[in-house]
Parts: structure tokens; C-alpha cells; sequence
């Protein structure tokens, strides 16, 4: 074991010791790995479903980093139940995009602040950019092959290559929607697979080499959980049991195939204009102590996974 992965693993320990001190629950764990990422599947309840709202995910090259996403998933999903049913004009919607949270386990609370709102202000971005882009094609983007020709890219096209699929895995592309927010990038990696189907994963961050990177592995995460769960769906003749399920299927399976092909084959002029933001605050919580809870959600956000499923916005 490396100074790395041990000093990863203190800071974990003491992460966990700290929330259990105010009451904090870990539940039960899965911890699974694919070409050197591992995945954290963080749950209090056997979920009946492939992707449910009950399971909180946490991914990453270190193990202990992955335990630690999927725990501060879970409290931002607290945050926002607590938010709402208290009332809190920032919480009042159906969804919780636009959330982030960062543990003040190692660093400041004012670091962990900043980590927050970046974090949380790239998420807003990433789901109005993909929504606006996807509903209105005079938007520009840019479509490129995944070249995997940086390190970053090299380990995120082998972790789609190990993770197994429906049916064999045909091309991977990157997408660009062109917006207003000159210091931030979305990048949306497109799947196709041999019999058709199309299924996506995406992460908006910081326009840096480091952002881009960070992006580049949030992006393959989530476009190989997809891919699980796909896998998991037709191996088990499973039948869809929530919205974020149907959509999987409706285009993992082909079925909304001439939907993407025709989106790709507009090619507009636009960008897509972000306009203010309406929340742009911390969240307060009963963990505040040792997790930030930040939310961005700009005006008129529209809807993302809960929308119509004939949108690629998963």
C-alpha cells in the first residue's frame, strides 16, 4: 500500500468518525472496480430498481475518494429533503440539480465553500447546457472522436472497454454544445452500440487541462454506470421501473436511435445563453459541520432526467 492510498484511507476513517459523531448513518456499501475505477454504491434500503433515487454513487480512481462521493451524495440529498420540507426558498423544486458538497475534513470550511459553488455552478451549467441543446437545434456544437490521445482520456476509453455492455460498443463520441460561460466546458460522451442504441454520460467543469481532465473521468463514469446498468437490464429481461430507467432503455435499446441521429445532423449557429442565477447559496444542514452543501440553479432551468424521454438527458 502506497503513502497515498493510506493517507486517502486516514482521511476517509476520520471523515466517517466525524459525521457518525453527529448521527450520520453509512448504511451498506458496494464497492466495485472496472479497469482501475472504482464505483461506490452507497444504499439504506435493497433498491428494487437498476438506478434508483435510493442509491448514492461515488466513483474514482482511489477507492477511498469514490466511499467518500457516495457518502456526500447521500448528504446532499438530505440537505435538499431537509431544505425543502423546511421551507427554504432554495429548495423548493422537484428535483435536486445544482447540488454540490465537499467535506471540511482536510481542508478550511472556506476551501471546501469554494470547492462547493464551483462544483455546484458546473452542474447547473451542464444540465441547462445539455437540455437547451438538446431541445433546440439551433444551438452549435462541437462533435469530435474520442481520441484517447492524453493520459485522462487513455484511462477513461479503457474503462469503457472493460465495462460490460448489451452488445458490443461501436464508437464513442464527444460533444460540445456551444454556451455563454467562456470559463467552464461540457463535455458529453456519446455511446453507440452495435445494435443501434445510443446512451450518453456528461460533466461540465472548469476550461483548465486539470478541469478538463476531472470532467473527461466524471463523464466516463457516469457513461459506463449507464452501460451497467443496460447490461444488468437485458441480462435480466428487466422491465423499467422508474423514468431515469425507461430513458436508459428507450435509447440504450435503439428504440430512440432516429432522435439522436437526427439532432446530430443539425448543425446550428446559437449558443446557448445561461441567464442568471435564482439560487446561488449554501445549504445549510444537520451535517454542516463536516460537509458544505452548495446549490446553483439558474433561471427557468429546465427539466433534465425528469423531462420527456424522448430527451437525450441522462
Amino acid at each position: 500500500m502506497t503513502l497515498s492510498t493510506l493517507f486517502q484511507s486516514w482521511r476517509l476513517e476520520r471523515f466517517i468518525s466525524q459525521l457518525k459523531t453527529l448521527g450520520f448513518e453509512t448504511g451498506n456499501l458496494e464497492l466495485t472496480e472496472e479497469a482501475g475505477f472504482y464505483f461506490a454504491n452507497l444504499y439504506r434500503q435493497t433498491p428494487r430498481s437498476v438506478i434508483s433515487e435510493s442509491i448514492f454513487c461515488g466513483s474514482s480512481s482511489s477507492q477511498s475518494i469514490a466511499i467518500s462521493k457516495a457518502i456526500v451524495e447521500s448528504i446532499e440529498r438530505g440537505a435538499f429533503i431537509e431544505g425543502h420540507a423546511a421551507g427554504l426558498a432554495s429548495c423548493q423544486t422537484e428535483k435536486s440539480e445544482g447540488f454540490a458538497g465537499y467535506p471540511t475534513t482536510w481542508i478550511s470550511r472556506r476551501s471546501a465553500l469554494k470547492i462547493c459553488r464551483t462544483n455546484a455552478l458546473a452542474e447547473a451549467i451542464e444540465r441547462f447546457a445539455w437540455a437547451t441543446w438538446w431541445d433546440d437545434v439551433t444551438i452549435s456544437y462541437r462533435y469530435l472522436d474520442f481520441q484517447a490521445n492524453d493520459p485522462e482520456e487513455q484511462r477513461a476509453m479503457a474503462l469503457l472497454n472493460a465495462t460490460p455492455t448489451h452488445s458490443p460498443l461501436r464508437s464513442v463520441k464527444v460533444i460540445e454544445p456551444a454556451t455563454s460561460a467562456s470559463t467552464f466546458r461540457l463535455r458529453i460522451l456519446l455511446a453507440e452500440f452495435a445494435d443501434g442504441g445510443f446512451i450518453t454520460g456528461g460533466a461540465a467543469g472548469p476550461a483548465t487541462t486539470r478541469g478538463l481532465a476531472s470532467s473527461t473521468e466524471r463523464a466516463a463514469s457516469e457513461l459506463a454506470k449507464h452501460m451497467l446498468a443496460l447490461e444488468r437490464m437485458a441480462k435480466g429481461h428487466l422491465d423499467p421501473t422508474t423514468p431515469y430507467e425507461a430513458k436508459l432503455a428507450y435509447f440504450g435499446f435503439g428504440e430512440g436511435a432516429p432522435l439522436v441521429r437526427a439532432r446530430l445532423a443539425a448543425h446550428g449557429t446559437k449558443v446557448v445563453k445561461l441567464p442568471e442565477l435564482v439560487v446561488d447559496e449554501e445549504i445549510p444542514h444537520r451535517f454542516s459541520k463536516v460537509v458544505v452543501v452548495y446549490r446553483c440553479l439558474f433561471k427557468d432551468q429546465p427539466p433534465f432526467v425528469s423531462g420527456p424521454i424522448g430527451r437525450l438527458c441522462i
